[in-house]
Parts: structure tokens; sequence; C-alpha cells
């Protein structure tokens, strides 16, 4: 990924943390996922990563999906936890 999908990725990550309330206060369903809009209509049509928010009676965390690849579920983690890795990659990005 480079700097402007990192950056792009973290603030679709900002705006799921902010969902996160009102996903988890939503009872019309068991389980919910709130991701990003760019994902599922794409512009551009490549996305190499696409995040979300899943939340259910048993179990929450982070899901980010990989292009052409498998997803990967994290447990108990916030979106906001992975902004802050994106921030240190960037940041050792810069230094080499």
């Amino acid at each position: 990924m480079d700097e402007a999908q990192l950056t792009l990725t973290k603030r679709e990550l900002a705006g799921i943390e902010e969902g996160i309330p009102n996903l988890k206060n939503e009872d019309s369903a068991p389980y919910r996922v709130q991701g990003t809009q760019s994902c599922w209509m794409p512009d551009p049509p490549l996305r190499i990563l696409c995040p979300d928010y899943y939340v259910g009676p048993d179990r929450s965390g982070l899901r980010l999906g990989a292009l052409g690849g498998p997803g990967f579920e994290f447990p108990d983690r916030k979106p906001l936890e992975l902004a802050v890795l994106i921030d240190r990659a960037i940041a050792e990005l810069k230094q080499h």
C-alpha cells in the first residue's frame, strides 16, 4: 500500500469508529457490520484493503478484507487501533 491508500484507510477507520456506538445500540439483528461505501461501490474500482467492524451477541471486532485474498478478523480490536499502526508505518517508511 502506498501512502495515499494508507491515508484513505485511516480516514475510513475513523468513520467506522464514530459509528460503533450506534452499531452497538442497534437491535434490529443479532449480528451487525459497519464498513465503508468505497469498498462496496469503489471509486477507483481497485481497493487494496477494506475494513469493517462487526458486533454480535458473542463477539465484536475489526475485520480487514484484502484484495484478491482472504479476510482477517481481529476480535476485540477497534478501528482506531489499526489507525495508530498505520501512523507508525507511515513514519517508518518516511525514515527510509
